[in-house]
């Protein structure tokens, strides 16, 4: 319970993710790669300095050998050459065999106090362009391992044989375990000693950085007037100098902002005190625009219903005296003179024209007042029957200049539109040959219907008149109008949502132009032939 407690509080006192850890942890493992490479390189360095050290004394030991073994070739007498190597064998501490063999086989076997003779073949009589061997090995004469090494000799530039010195590898072992015992506890100092540096190198590099943080974090929780103190004179002395000047900045902008805010909180709380008191003055113009609107809207029914009965109270009487005016000019006339029939035909003229103005003002009163149903109308088939009802003068001609749609109208009230546009070109047409066009085209989600003649023009000044009520460009005793026709038509346009308007100058013809809503349903049909 002890030791799991201590190693969860050396957890917590040790942050594995910091980056004081990580980077003390990076430096501790280049210290133990660098370390663990120079002994992995030193080692087989080391041991063949121990190898060429054997070698060296085994190639001291065979030339001796050699010398003694030339000799006793000169003398013919072998004995003392195995004297000599058994003193050799007695006098080292390593040596553990001298076999001198000739390249027949024929060998002389020296071992430790003992010698012998015998035929060998095998690794013992070497290829002799092999000058020299020295290994490792497995002997057969002493069952277990050896360092062997071969020593090729001639004698007067006959190659003779071979000399075979086997030499003991607990030298090698020795050294070999000694090495490595050193090498290990090179590594665990090294280790210990880098992991030292790398904490120490790391604290004294990280420092200013948790300095940098725990001044960063005291501002963010809201202490204003802290400093980063780091005198390095490096890049985190810079970085320090920096941040302070930051926080300088910041401080500063951070009150400017203060102020304007409380500023702009001052002149909000002002205009939503005048903009609460411009709500009120709205409100209560809106509640007498309301009021306005129903007292307009119940004066209009009340002026339509007064037209209409003063308008149809109007119609006996004067049906009256159109009669009596009739039937004196029938019965009486031959009794006037000049001047009476003239006056008798001005009297019957104007009860006409009085009969007309009822009408249109009945007519007028009617549009937007009576509901009609909407339905589809052949705009190609009503300007035909619109040619016939108003019996077209022979010198004037009716054009369509494209195809006009099918489309979902009040069907009386796009007739009346059409018959009082055209109805006016013809009545005005001065020109020997008339021509009056009717174009129509898509315009966003209408359609745009235009009449267009080559008349005598109307002047700018009269482009608004003409549609005021009762409003004529002649006196009526020269050309018959009501000066209604164009009022009816805008109410009409008006009242569905689209504009009239009209494009003329005098002398240059006129172009009345009106836009209607264009229904999903609507559609224009194939091109119809032009009527005259």
């Amino acid at each position: 319970m002890d030791i799991s407690k201590n190693i969860d509080g050396l957890k917590s006192k040790i942050n594995l993710k910091s980056i004081n850890f990580k980077f003390a942890f990076f430096i501790w493992l280049v210290i133990i790669f660098v370390l663990g490479l120079y002994i992995w390189s030193i080692i087989p360095f080391q041991k063949k300095i121990i190898i060429d050290r054997m070698e060296t004394e085994a190639r001291g030991i065979a030339t001796s050998i050699s010398q003694v073994t030339f000799n006793a070739i000169i003398l013919e007498d072998y004995s003392f050459i195995v004297d000599h190597c058994l003193n050799v064998i007695e006098d080292s501490k390593s040596l553990e065999y001298i076999v001198i063999t000739k390249n027949d086989g024929f060998s002389l076997i020296h071992t430790i106090n003992t010698w012998s003779i015998d035929t060998l073949a095998g690794d013992w009589v070497p290829d002799s362009r092999l000058r020299k061997k020295a290994y490792i090995t497995f002997s057969e004469l002493k069952n277990h391992e050896c360092f062997h090494y071969s020593h090729f000799f001639s004698y007067s530039g006959i190659d003779w044989g071979w000399i075979h010195i086997g030499l003991s590898t607990d030298p090698i072992n020795a050294a070999v375990k000694h090495l490595y015992k050193r090498s290990l506890i090179l590594f665990i100092i090294f280790s210990i000693y880098g992991l030292l540096i790398s904490i120490a190198f790391t604290r004294s590099l990280i420092h200013p950085i948790h300095t940098l943080n725990k001044v960063t974090n005291q501002y963010t929780s809201g202490k204003k007037d802290v400093r980063v103190d780091i005198h390095t004179g490096d890049e985190f002395e810079n970085l320090a100098d920096s941040f302070n000047y930051m926080i300088d900045n910041i401080n500063k902008i951070h009150n400017e902002l203060e102020l304007r805010v409380a500023e702009r909180t001052r002149e909000l709380a002002k205009s939503n005190a005048q903009l609460t008191n411009e709500i009120d003055v709205r409100k209560q113009i809106e509640s007498r625009q309301q009021d306005l609107l129903i007292k307009l809207k119940s004066a209009n029914e009340d002026l339509r219903s007064f037209a209409y009965i003063v308008s149809h109270d109007l119609k006996a009487p004067l049906r009256a005296i159109g009669s009596l005016v009739q039937w004196i000019a029938l019965d009486y006339r031959s009794l006037f003179d000049e001047d009476g029939k003239e006056q008798l035909d001005l009297l019957v003229n104007r009860t006409e024209r009085m009969h007309r103005f009822i009408e249109g003002i009945l007519q007028y009163t009617k549009v937007g007042r009576i509901k009609e149903e909407k339905q589809k109308v052949d705009m190609n088939q009503m300007i035909d029957n619109l040619a016939d009802l108003l019996e077209i003068p022979k010198n004037i001609s009716i054009q369509k200049k494209t195809r006009l749609p099918v489309v979902e109208y009040e069907k009386i009230y796009i007739e009346q539109v059409f018959q009082n546009l055209v109805g006016n070109a013809i009545k005005y047409m001065d020109k020997d040959q008339g021509i009056i066009s009717i174009n129509c085209r898509k315009n966003n989600g209408f359609w745009k219907f235009s009449i267009t003649d080559n008349g005598p023009g109307i002047e700018s000044k009269y482009h608004e008149k003409i549609f005021q009520i009762f409003q004529t460009l002649k006196p009526r005793d020269e050309i018959e109008s009501t000066g209604i026709g164009l009022t009816i038509v805008k109410r009409i346009i008006e009242n569905s949502g689209g504009k009239i308007w009209v494009k003329s100058a005098l002398g240059k013809g006129s172009t009345f132009a009106f836009t209607i809503p264009r229904k999903t349903k609507d559609s224009i049909n194939k091109p119809s032939i032009v009527k005259t």
